[in-house]
């Protein structure tokens, strides 16, 4: 008998979870297929590529406010990141030198939600870095790209359309 109950305990939380599994798929489908959405080498939900990027507007730490749709000709790359990720600071110098070396054809856009202006400010300070840092204060942004965790980064197009996440 005490095998049975065992066997039947296990049915409903497999079916339990086979329902959040379920729930979860069809809240994230919306209007693309399920594996375009996950990244199969790491099991993680990842934006459409090939599509338009999301749009946004957020404000600089200086004050200036920032589109991505008036940036159209220019290659952006749009990085998620946190004062306190380690690989974030180690990939923000390699983005300056970029950043300096094409000016020209490329925009980088670094967006927080998780620091206060102030250590924003005085981590673009410390590192010396010139390109503009934006604060996304209610994840918003954050949300419309499906980041889960830092650094995110997606390079966009001269025409607005996603070609990469990393």
């Amino acid at each position: 008998m005490n095998k049975y109950k065992y066997l039947i305990w296990g049915c409903i939380i497999g079916l339990i979870f086979g329902g959040i599994f379920i729930w979860v798929v069809s809240y994230f489908q919306s209007d693309t297929q399920m594996s375009e959405l996950i990244d199969d080498s790491e099991g993680t939900f990842k934006i459409q590529l090939s599509a338009p990027a999301p749009e946004f507007l957020l404000e600089s730490v200086s004050g200036n406010k920032i589109k991505l749709g008036d940036l159209t000709g220019k290659i952006v790359l749009v990085n998620f990141w946190a004062t306190w990720c380690v690989p974030c600071r180690e990939e923000m110098p390699v983005f300056q030198t970029y950043f300096d070396k094409y000016p020209e054809k490329i925009i980088i856009l670094a967006i927080n939600a998780q620091d206060s202006q102030e250590s924003m400010l005085a981590y673009k300070n410390e590192l010396d870095l010139t390109f503009p840092m934006l604060i996304d204060p209610d994840n918003a942004v954050h949300r419309s790209y499906l980041v889960r965790g830092f650094p995110t980064s997606f390079i966009i197009d001269q025409e607005g359309v996603l070609k990469v996440q990393h």
